[in-house]
């Protein structure tokens, strides 16, 4: 389990609309998600944030990415496959014409204020590796862009290659303090 792999305590949930949760599965509604996720993880539990580290796959780097933004004291970002738009994803262009372009990653990165893992298959049949390369040069923050030879969308997290470099990313930015 990833967890134990990671040698860390995960807290995960749905976003609205999707698995067990209630509400409709829209851009704004996860974005409001992961703000009262943190919310609470702050004021309620008082975890301090220079221990925590958030992490999104494929459509969840949307808002792994936005909660970043929202703090300046997060320990790290690990992100997955993750997409640049949801535009670039649809129909491969290298930026967004549109205004109504969704799920924009690639601005909101430049908004991160933590160190940032971006891990991604070269074999993703789902979001190109492009999407990747072009966020971890537009984010201020990124530490690494981990290509992985022959990762697919699918399971590239439950590679042993993978969950060391994001055990070696954690031990190297977890705050004991």
């Amino acid at each position: 389990d990833m967890s134990q792999d990671l040698d860390c305590s995960i807290i995960t949930f749905d976003y609205s609309g999707y698995g067990q949760s209630t509400g409709t599965a829209t851009e704004s509604n996860t974005l409001q998600d992961i703000e009262s996720l943190l919310k609470c993880l702050k004021e309620f539990f008082k975890i301090p944030f220079k221990r925590l580290f958030l992490y999104g796959e494929s459509i969840g780097t949307v808002p792994a990415i936005h909660g970043a933004t929202l703090y300046n004291d997060l320990a790290g970002l690990i992100l997955m496959s993750p997409l640049v738009s949801a535009f670039d994803l649809a129909f491969q262009y290298r930026s967004s014409p549109l205004a109504c372009d969704s799920l924009q990653n690639l601005e909101r990165i430049t908004q991160t204020k933590c160190p940032v893992l971006i891990i991604h298959g070269l074999d993703d049949a789902v979001v190109p590796p492009d999407h990747s390369r072009r966020l971890f040069k537009a984010c201020p923050t990124a530490v690494e862009l981990l290509l992985i030879p022959d990762g697919t969308h699918e399971y590239i997290s439950f590679l042993r290659s993978v969950r060391l470099k994001m055990k070696a990313f954690i031990s190297n930015y977890y705050s004991f303090d």
